[in-house]
């Protein structure tokens, strides 16, 4: 929980030095393979992407994916969530292929374990979305985004955290395609 609070007010580099402990701590006295370690590596991992050391978290995220396919029943939501973190750090590297490849397994995986109207099939649909724009595939990303609304506002009403994120990346999608009229009223 320190490493987490110390993340949240922005003193990255202590949060870091935590996290990584707490990593080293749980596998000492719970094993590599419990839930428990397998949350504090990710939240080690993303932490390091908050200070730009992507190629660091990726081994980082690699190792608590596999683990994840091997503790958890599958599918899992948390094997996805994780399938989407290391697709975020791929994208980074300027991993494209990999990232896509990544992200598309993982909303398979979101949606055997939990369905399409689901927040790990939201969270999922959204790294393969800024995937899309990250690699200037605005159509592909606007398609997505549309597909994606109608299962957000199912989840959480049309007004919560899942919706306007993708009613912001519809927004930005919108804009990168030269649509400004409908940008604008969206936004």
């Amino acid at each position: 929980n320190l490493g987490i609070s110390l993340d949240r007010i922005g003193r990255l580099e202590e949060a870091e030095k935590m996290m990584r402990g707490n990593v080293q701590l749980s596998v000492k006295l719970v094993g590599e393979r419990s839930p428990s370690t397998l949350i504090r590596m990710d939240n080690h991992a993303l932490v390091l992407m908050r200070l730009d050391r992507y190629a660091e978290a990726l081994p980082v995220f690699t190792r608590a994916l596999a683990l994840s396919r091997q503790v958890f029943p599958q599918p899992h939501s948390q094997t996805a969530r994780l399938e989407v973190t290391t697709a975020h750090a791929l994208r980074y590297l300027g991993r494209f292929a990999e990232a896509r490849a990544l992200c598309e397994e993982a909303l398979d995986t979101a949606r055997r374990a939990t369905g399409e109207q689901s927040r790990p099939y939201l969270i999922a649909m959204r790294g393969l979305i800024r995937l899309e724009i990250d690699s200037a595939r605005y159509a592909e990303a606007e398609q997505l985004t549309r597909k994606a609304l109608p299962f957000a506002q199912a989840v959480d009403g049309g007004a919560g955290h899942d919706s306007l994120l993708l009613q912001t990346s519809l927004g930005e999608i919108l804009v990168l395609r030269r649509h400004y009229a409908e940008a604008e009223v969206l936004l």
